[in-house]
């Protein structure tokens, strides 16, 4: 099965991130609830990551609709899909809300870097984007991209 070898790579990228100190609150809220489900448009995403370019290419995407359903897509794996459990969903969309997704400046093309070696990104959540050109982003992405990263490779393997 391919989602709980998922949720155990995101508890941990989860654990990692925790241990580093980075947006750790000094009340450990460990067992609080998921964070609140954010309103969104008929028919829009929860969840849209796509990685495109850098060496060796890569054009990754993967989609997780409100309900827990994704769909992963990578060039010359495939694709596939399945529904995420309520913990599953709510523990990715945790790691968007912990790094303050929502505060990410949405357009890091400016000063973007010149390196085709890298990757460029574009990275949806509950309606807010951040577009990233050739590898131009900030500390607050990498958990978010790890952890995109991490369900694309678990599912297709």
């Amino acid at each position: 099965m391919r989602a709980p070898r998922f949720a155990v790579l995101l508890a941990i990228g989860l654990l990692g991130f925790t241990l580093v100190g980075c947006g750790a609150d000094s009340d450990d809220n460990s067992g609080a609830a998921a964070p609140k489900r954010p309103a969104l448009a008929p028919g829009e995403e929860l969840v849209r990551y796509s990685r495109v370019g850098g060496e060796p290419l890569v054009d990754d995407e993967l989609t997780v609709q409100p309900d827990g359903s994704f769909t992963v897509e990578q060039d010359g794996k495939g694709s596939a899909s399945g529904k995420l459990t309520e913990a599953e969903l709510a523990a990715l969309e945790k790691v968007f809300t912990d790094n303050g997704f929502d505060k990410i400046d949405s357009d890091l093309t400016r000063n973007s870097s010149t390196d085709m070696d890298k990757p460029s990104y574009d990275i949806r959540y509950a309606g807010h984007s951040v577009t990233i050109i050739h590898g131009n982003r900030t500390s607050a992405l990498q958990p978010i991209i790890d952890a995109c990263d991490a369900f694309i490779a678990s599912h297709l393997t």
